[in-house]
């Protein structure tokens, strides 16, 4: 699994660099990520395993990394210590066997310098029992909340890198969009077409460019 990631983090850097590489023949992921807009954030190595304390609500976590997870989990004990609503429950998969949980909301946990609650509309967990008991661990970083913030992992540096969900996807917003098409509840809306809805991406804002007209 790790290095399948690893494999991963090299082929982004080689396609960030154009291939270029250091005088010693190996590739500096860690220029090459910061140039691409990403924050690095320490990882601690335990018995071949990579973890990450994030921050919840002052409570520090540690969490594994695990690429292989589709879920994130956390220890029960924290949810309730930190008063927490759940939600659904949920009978979750994972290597090992079959772990009944609840589900969680998490906002304001801190995940190098991002906030949960500002990288997705929600941020969800799983809430397990005796997770630290059971794993030594407080939970899991999953694929899931790796790809919300574009994790480049460089696991003979122990770091990892993560950028704002916004940052990964400017590049494929930037310009200007107009509306073709517009169901409202379900049914086709009627569109003008001498002057249809548009939208401007740019400087990491949305723009209504019919608006500034009206204002003009």
């Amino acid at each position: 699994m790790r290095s399948s990631i690893s494999l991963a983090a090299f082929l982004i850097a080689s396609d960030m660099l154009g291939g270029q590489s250091h005088a010693a023949g190996t590739l500096d992921i860690d220029q090459v990520c910061k140039t691409a807009g990403y924050q690095r954030v320490e990882l601690t190595e335990r018995n071949g395993l990579f973890y990450y304390e994030c921050n919840l609500k002052g409570e520090k976590i540690s969490l594994l990394v695990d690429s292989g997870a589709p879920s994130c989990i956390m220890d029960n004990a924290i949810i309730k210590k930190l008063g927490l609503k759940y939600k659904d429950k949920i009978t979750y998969t994972a290597f090992g066997g079959v772990l009944e949980g609840l589900a969680v909301d998490i906002d304001g946990m801190m995940v190098g310098p991002f906030d949960s609650l500002l990288v997705a509309d929600y941020f969800m967990v799983i809430a397990v029992d005796g997770i630290r008991k059971r794993l030594g661990h407080d939970g899991t970083l999953s694929l899931q909340s790796l790809q919300l913030l574009g994790a480049v992992i460089d696991y003979s540096g122990r770091a990892m890198y993560l950028r704002r969900p916004i940052t990964a996807a400017w590049p494929k917003l930037s310009g200007r969009w107009v509306a073709t098409s517009w169901v409202d509840d379900g049914a086709p809306r009627a569109l003008d077409s001498t002057s249809p809805p548009a939208f401007d991406f740019a400087d990491e804002k949305l723009g209504l460019p019919h608006e500034k007209r009206a204002r003009s």
